[in-house]
């Protein structure tokens, strides 16, 4: 990115305070939309219980199997 040129064909190089804002814009707009993604999941599981229900006996169902396979350690109470 520091080495790129401009869209009229410059070899200037792009200002590091460019660069450092546009690498902030991206985690920040990742961050948000992994947020915003994760609290809408949530929020539709709870409102469809028979979902929420289906997809945690799935998870149960996958852990439990890969705990036999060897893929997972063996859980250890505490």
């Amino acid at each position: 990115m520091l080495l790129a040129s401009d869209k009229l064909g410059s070899d200037e190089r792009i200002n590091e305070t460019v660069v450092t804002n546009s690498m902030a814009g991206m985690l920040l707009a990742s961050y948000d939309s992994t947020g915003a993604a994760v609290a809408m999941l949530l929020y539709f599981l709870a409102e469809l219980p028979h979902i929420y229900d289906a997809v945690y006996k799935g998870t149960l169902d996958s852990a439990f199997n890969s705990q036999e396979s060897g893929i997972l350690p063996e859980s250890r109470s505490v």
